[in-house]
C-alpha cells in the first residue's frame, strides 16, 4: 500500500473507534500516521475534558441560580410577614389608643382593628 494509500485510510478509519487496530498498524509503518493519532488522541482527550468541566459549570450554574431563586422566594417571604406583622402592631396601637380615650366601647375598637375584645382587654 502506498503512503497515499495509507493516509486515505487513515483518514477514512480516523472517527471511526472500531478501525483503531487498523490505525495503530499503520502508525506503526509511517511516522507521520503516528503523529497524526497521537494528535487525534489528544484532541480527544480535550474534547472529554471541555464536555466534563462545562458539565461542572453548568452544575454549578444551576446550583446557584436555585439558591438565588430561594433567596429571593425567602426575602419576598419575608417581607410579606414584615408588612402583616407592622399592620397587627398598628391596629394594637390605634386599639390602645382608643381604649386609653374611654369613649369607644370595646366591640367598636374590635370591629376596627380586627382584635377580639380579649385582646383588647389585654392592653
Amino acid at each position: 500500500m502506498s503512503s497515499a494509500e495509507k493516509w486515505g485510510k487513515f483518514f477514512l478509519d480516523a472517527s471511526n473507534p472500531g478501525k483503531r487496530r487498523e490505525l495503530n498498524t499503520l502508525a506503526e509503518e509511517n511516522p507521520g500516521i503516528k503523529k497524526a493519532v497521537e494528535i487525534l488522541i489528544e484532541i480527544s482527550q480535550e474534547e472529554r475534558e471541555r464536555a466534563y468541566a462545562l458539565s461542572r459549570e453548568k452544575g454549578y450554574n444551576d446550583y446557584w441560580s436555585g439558591m438565588l431563586g430561594a433567596e429571593q422566594r425567602g426575602l419576598q417571604q419575608g417581607r410579606q410577614e414584615g408588612i402583616q406583622q407592622g399592620m397587627k402592631l398598628g391596629m394594637v396601637q390605634v386599639a390602645r389608643q382608643m381604649k386609653a380615650k374611654g369613649t369607644v366601647p370595646l366591640e367598636e375598637i374590635s370591629e376596627f382593628t380586627g382584635l377580639s375584645p380579649e385582646q383588647i382587654q389585654a392592653l
